[in-house]
């Protein structure tokens, strides 16, 4: 890394293999890559999870519980050496908040995001789920590809999910066009 370089941005040191999941989706994601392995500490409780292997590495104490992301137990992700935190958006404001609640949730956000800082944890807020185009949800397989040396099965997981968005647009246009002409096909 260049001298000062890190002091403008944040580093993810690659490979990230040590990382904290801070949702059910987040876990899905990282089991439809291959990365699950990876998920050392979740932000999801065992009866909350909804992933097998992750609630039953949980049992043996392979993975931790570590708290969400608005109560992390940072004891918890030191020891378990986290070197990623793949956080949701629903750290941040909602859309529509009052400017107190906003102000409120920056602020808890910045706090964190300076503790993680102080550790030499990068943050990531996967916003996937405030994307409005469902394509470009799925853009965000491809960002976790890119993090974890997996881009190929990203690409795949990527046109797969475009390759069904397409014929359901497709179906969606041929039922509006056999309504339109009174047609059965």
């Amino acid at each position: 890394i260049p001298a000062g370089l890190d002091k403008e941005v944040i580093v993810v040191r690659q490979p990230a293999d040590h990382v904290y999941a801070g949702s059910n989706k987040t876990i899905s994601l990282m089991e439809e890559l291959g990365q699950l392995d990876k998920v050392t500490t979740v932000g999801v409780k065992k009866n909350k999870c909804k992933n097998e292997t992750i609630k039953e590495k949980m049992a043996e104490k392979e993975v931790i519980y570590a708290g969400t992301s608005g109560k992390l137990n940072y004891k918890k992700l030191v020891k378990n050496k986290c070197d990623l935190a793949l956080l949701s958006s629903g750290i941040l404001p909602k859309k529509g908040s009052s400017k107190k609640a906003a102000r409120k949730k920056m602020k808890a956000y910045q706090k964190m995001t300076e503790k993680m800082t102080l550790l030499e944890m990068p943050v990531i807020v996967d916003r996937s789920k405030d994307e409005k185009d469902v394509l470009a949800k799925y853009e965000w397989s491809k960002v976790y590809g890119a993090l974890f040396g997996c881009e190929k099965e990203a690409s795949k997981l990527y046109e797969s999910a475009a390759g069904a968005h397409s014929s359901d647009s497709k179906e969606s246009t041929d039922t509006q066009e056999s309504t339109q002409t009174g047609c059965n096909r």
